[in-house]
């Protein structure tokens, strides 16, 4: 897997993540398995909450850069993801739904360091929700 670049993760269950934990733990004891988690940089996730769950696997990947979320939840604004999706993040592609629009007014809280956006906006937000997440995204993330 040298050349494991993507990591998709569709909607998971506890008993399937914590078994991805347990084997992210063995991977980062084992030199080989470090360089394989080393070349991972998009992280896809489906139906799921960041906090908890994912929280884990984001803190091992060190060259993490590229965000997919797709009605993903994100991690309250007290979590300790917040300042590693800063850090780390360059680029974020979200499918918005309703439930995402809490994201976009502050979403520089969570990804100060994005560079690039592109949304998929769901026929559930209307026209004038989808221009306050552009203007807002312009104007509170610095780097775009």
């Amino acid at each position: 897997m040298p050349n494991l670049q993507v990591i998709k993760i569709n909607n998971p269950s506890r008993d399937n993540f914590n078994m991805m934990v347990e084997n992210s733990s063995k991977c980062s004891q084992d030199k080989r398995a470090d360089h394989d988690i080393n070349t991972v940089t998009t992280l896809d996730i489906n139906c799921g909450k960041m906090e908890n769950e994912i929280e884990h696997l984001i803190n091992i990947l060190p060259n993490l850069k590229y965000l997919i979320l797709n009605d993903s939840r994100l991690p309250s604004m007290t979590s300790d993801l917040i300042p590693i999706l800063n850090k780390k993040i360059e680029r974020l592609d979200i499918t918005c739904s309703y439930t995402l629009e809490i994201l976009f007014t502050n979403i520089n809280m969570y990804f100060s360091s994005v560079k690039y956006v592109q949304f998929t906006f769901d026929f559930t937000l209307n026209t004038f929700s989808r221009s306050e997440i552009i203007l807002n995204c312009l104007t509170n993330l610095p780097n775009l």
